[in-house]
Parts: structure tokens; C-alpha cells; sequence
């Protein structure tokens, strides 16, 4: 094992990493550009570049890569999967039949079968 600066490019890489967790709740496709740009770091960190390039090389590829990349994406999920409103946003306009009487304090109505408060 070498000293603690040959393995500084570990910290872009977990960084990558943590960033591309995040994104399977986000589902942005934001926070994986990011990880994008610490993964060019972790390469010119690897190369031996100083702090400030890093930095530089993290900031330019993920605003590339957000400019580029994450609207095609975009487009190209949004053409291949249909919106399907999940939840309370699946519900907006339907019918709902009171089974107690509602208030703004509360209330009970049968909505698509099952009683909700």
C-alpha cells in the first residue's frame, strides 16, 4: 500500500458511488451526471493532477454530461415508458362515494373499492 495521496482518487469514487445510490430514489437522472463528473476526477486524480484540476474536470464533465447526455435520456425513457400516475395523483378526479359525513376535520369515502379516511 502507498501513502494517503496515491489513493485520494478512492474519495471521487465513493463519492461516484454514493451519488449513483441516491439516484435509484431520485430517478432524476441528475445526480448519476454527477457521478459522472467525480469519476473524471478520480482519473485526472489517479494521473497525478492537483486538487484544483479535479475540480475542474468534476465540474466541467458533469455540466456535459447535464447538458448532453440527461436530456437524452430523458427523451428516450420518456418515448419507451408510458407515465402511469401512481398514489393520491392517481386518484384526481374520480368519483368517490361518502360513506361518513366529510368535513375539513375528516370523514370516510369508498373510492375505487377501498374506504379511505
Amino acid at each position: 500500500m502507498g501513502s494517503g495521496v496515491e489513493m485520494d482518487w478512492l474519495w471521487w469514487v465513493g463519492a461516484a458511488l454514493l451519488l449513483g445510490l441516491v439516484e435509484i430514489i431520485s430517478l432524476d437522472l441528475v445526480l448519476i451526471m454527477l457521478a459522472g463528473g467525480s469519476l473524471a476526477a478520480a482519473g485526472v486524480n489517479a494521473a497525478g493532477g492537483p486538487l484544483w484540476l479535479q475540480i475542474v474536470a468534476f465540474a466541467v464533465v458533469s455540466v456535459i454530461l447535464l447538458l448532453t447526455l440527461r436530456p437524452w435520456l430523458l427523451r428516450h425513457l420518456r418515448s419507451r415508458v408510458p407515465l402511469t400516475e401512481t398514489n393520491v395523483a392517481a386518484h384526481v378526479g374520480r368519483t368517490a362515494l361518502a360513506v361518513d359525513r366529510v368535513s375539513e376535520f375528516g370523514g370516510r369515502v369508498k373510492l375505487v373499492g377501498e374506504v379511505w379516511t
